[in-house]
């Protein structure tokens, strides 16, 4: 008598995959191949498991992608300095541009499709518009804001274009920034 085949479910293995799982992989996938590699085939060859289980565990690609933005963003926002607008904005930006600088794929995703981006860089743009608008006296159309974060992705998405032997670094941006910052303070 021979063994059937059985119908149904495979046994949950002991070893299986949870959310974070597959969050880890895809952030390694993103940033060794880029996040065009970063598919439910190309997960589950690595996690050794379907496609289908691995979207399972964070819904489609769009919403897999959002958590990991809000995973790597995570306390971007936490304990910024109130010491002046400066140095908060300053605090903002250095954060934000490390961590852009090391996934612009992702940015440029975000970006792109804005009903995924995560709460945690909705409440960083409230934090700069809170600073910006202290710093001068109530920026009410958004000028400094927009003008800040407009040129902190426009840096990204240049140092990430640039080739190795250029290499645009995050002291770079700061020192525009930094002359940005002083400009504005001055006309306050």
């Amino acid at each position: 008598m021979t063994d059937a085949k059985r119908r149904g479910r495979p046994k949950k293995q002991a070893d299986s995959i949870d959310k974070a799982a597959v969050l880890r992989c895809a952030h390694t996938i993103m940033t060794t191949q880029g996040l065009e590699n970063v598919t439910f085939r190309t997960l589950a060859l690595q996690l050794g498991v379907t496609p289908m289980a691995a979207r399972y565990h964070v819904g489609n690609r769009d919403q897999m992608l959002s958590d990991l933005a809000a995973e790597i963003f995570a306390g971007l926002d936490a304990g910024v300095s109130n010491e002046t607008p400066i140095d908060g904005l300053r605090q903002l930006f250095m954060r934000y541009g490390d961590l852009a600088l090391q996934n612009a794929d992702l940015v440029r995703f975000l970006l792109s499709k804005p009903d995924c981006m995560p709460s945690v860089l909705s409440r960083f743009t409230s934090q700069v518009r809170l600073k910006t608008q202290a710093l001068n006296h109530g920026d009410a159309d958004d000028v400094l804001l927009n003008l800040l974060i407009d040129f902190i992705h426009g840096f990204v998405f240049a140092a990430d274009a640039t080739s190795h032997d250029n290499t645009l670094t995050l002291t770079d941006c700061m020192r525009s920034i930094d002359w940005v910052l002083s400009a504005a303070k001055s006309k306050s």
